[in-house]
């Protein structure tokens, strides 16, 4: 049987989904650098299903909620992308490469269903878009 290390390829700290997509550093970094300005490291879930929940939850409440969760989509793929990468080529993009190839894939993405559909929503455009953030009260109640 093969010995999997199981450690984080950048921290060192131990590696599971909800720490390579969102409370990693490296992954913490690329959330509030993109223009989701996400504050990850208040993912405090045990499993990748409950963040990735509350992450739709939040992106589904927001103006064009179907292009944010667009967005994340192409971020989590390069993150998982970014990993695979330095497992196997030992090649590692820092933050803001992977931030620029994933928002050049998602526009490549855009522009390609633009192309195919009648819609009159600007995918392109909308790239620029940052979502506000406010810290949460301090009721105990957390935001992202």
């Amino acid at each position: 049987m093969t010995n999997i290390d199981s450690s984080c390829i950048a921290v060192g700290d131990i590696e599971s989904i909800v720490y390579l997509f969102f409370t990693c550093l490296r992954a913490a970094a690329i959330w509030i650098t993109s223009p989701l300005r996400l504050r990850s490291a208040l993912f405090t879930y045990s499993n990748a299903k409950s963040c990735w929940e509350d992450l739709a939850s939040f992106l589904g409440k927001q103006p064009n909620s179907v292009a944010l969760l667009q967005m994340a989509t192409f971020i989590l793929w390069h993150l998982w992308n970014n990993r695979n990468s330095f497992i196997f080529r030992k090649h590692y993009l820092d933050v803001n490469e992977l931030l620029r190839v994933a928002m050049n894939h998602l526009d490549d993405f855009c522009t390609a269903m633009q192309m195919n559909s009648n819609t009159s929503f600007n995918y392109v455009q909308f790239l620029n878009v940052a979502v506000s953030w406010n810290p949460p009260s301090l009721d105990g109640e957390s935001k992202l």
